[in-house]
């Protein structure tokens, strides 16, 4: 019981510095198509090696993350409005 215990806590950091790593990498494919998209005579090789390399920073959520993400946008959305007083 205790090394389940133990197991579990060491899961749940390792999946909370995933997410931290996440973060940051959405933040960083965040300003690469950020730069491409908005300089002028950006390099093709680059902006295409860019497009290549990029699920592999942020890759597509898979249908069931999609629903999941979409599920707690929308329980944040309704707990928003419920606090400003919008949802009657």
């Amino acid at each position: 019981m205790e090394e389940e215990s133990s197991l579990r806590r060491d899961l749940t950091a390792a999946k909370e510095v995933i997410a931290d790593h996440r973060d940051k990498f959405s933040f960083t494919v965040n300003i690469f198509d950020l730069m491409i998209e908005t300089t002028l005579n950006i390099n093709p090789t680059f902006a295409s090696r860019w497009q290549s390399l990029r699920p592999s920073f942020v890759p597509e959520p898979t249908p069931a993350e999609q629903a999941d993400l979409e599920r707690r946008a929308d329980g944040h959305s309704s707990d928003l409005f419920d606090e400003i007083n919008l949802n009657t």
